[in-house]
């Protein structure tokens, strides 16, 4: 249970806790001498995994690279194995099942242990990437030094167009203090070698463990943000949105920010009213989106409800704490 005693700084060797579970290649032969690895991690979801897979096949670019399915049910000869060979034949792909269940955050940090590659690109099963997605990363690379991780912008809706007007912006901690504001895992293209040294994907941290993660990640390594979309990130129906999910998420997330904060020796006062104010306006969304009974006592992660006035100024202090401080 996340509470104020949680250190998300902390290191944790979440690679320590799937060690004792193999993964079985069913086919496949990476190519160690390339640069890049496409990694999907998979589990009972045939109907979108084609489409992620043929958008990693497509991609318009003049180097090779790989491909590497990891599939976290352990069922032999399920629907997604029998998918899965009429791509027995590439050559750029392999196929691997966990011989158990990880879990969400295990088959994550798997696939970085089975990639050869400097680069690894993490590709949700349900998402698809442009044809220009490698070659326009490839470029941007070559323009920044030491990345540890390069997010493009995600599309909610598919448009494979190249728009050329995306900036690059380095992000550290202090930048998500209002949230995620990198999005999802999914199209983070990492130094494979820095990801494993951070400890990986924490599964006790979920729902948050992508925003937890990242959030440490950025105040270890540069996190680069690319402002144009590569990528098409499919919005569906799931866990995430149950009512028990999102006040998990809500907890996470106020501890989280209060933790970004309090680094920056911020007034636990400037901390408090800004952090209630925006759990407040969360609810009210959430409310109005998805859940109109929806509750979630400030209580529960120590907080009293402030004005709307009181919010406001607060986050005006930590904006204006942040721009003298960049």
């Amino acid at each position: 249970m996340i509470d104020q005693n949680t250190d998300f700084f902390a290191y944790v060797d979440n690679f320590a806790k799937i060690k004792e579970v193999d993964s079985v290649k069913v086919f496949g032969d990476e190519d160690s001498l390339t640069e890049y690895t496409i990694a999907i991690p998979t589990y009972k979801r045939t109907e979108y995994l084609k489409e992620a897979i043929d958008s990693a096949l497509n991609q318009d670019c003049t180097f090779s690279y790989n491909i590497i399915v990891v599939d976290n049910n352990p069922e032999r000869g399920d629907d997604t194995e029998k998918m899965m060979e009429s791509y027995k034949n590439s050559k750029i792909i392999s196929y691997y099942k966990n011989a158990e269940n990880l879990g969400m955050a295990g088959n994550w940090n798997r696939l970085f242990q089975l990639s050869k590659t400097k680069r690894v690109v993490m590709l949700h099963d349900d998402d698809v990437l442009y044809p220009f997605y490698l070659s326009k990363c490839d470029l941007l690379l070559q323009g920044i030094n030491d990345v540890g991780v390069l997010k493009p912008k995600e599309d909610t809706t598919y448009n494979p167009v190249l728009r050329e007007s995306g900036k690059i912006v380095r992000l550290t901690d202090f930048n998500f203090y209002y949230g995620n504001i990198c999005g999802t895992p999914s199209g983070m293209l990492f130094d494979k070698e820095k990801f494993i040294s951070s400890g990986g994907y924490n599964q006790d941290f979920y729902p948050s463990l992508d925003y937890c993660f990242h959030v440490r990640f950025s105040s270890l390594f540069n996190f680069y943000f690319y402002d144009s979309p590569l990528m098409y990130y499919r919005i569906g129906v799931n866990e995430s949105l149950k009512v028990e999910t999102q006040k998990k998420w809500l907890n996470n997330d106020s501890y989280l920010i209060k933790q970004i904060l309090n680094r920056q020796g911020l007034p636990n006062f400037i901390i408090n009213d800004f952090i209630s104010r925006r759990t407040i306006r969360t609810c009210e969304k959430l409310k109005q989106t998805f859940h109109s009974n929806f509750t979630f006592s400030l209580d529960n992660v120590g907080l009293k409800p402030v004005s709307q006035i009181r919010g406001i100024l607060a986050h005006a202090y930590i904006k204006l704490h942040m721009y003298f401080k960049i």
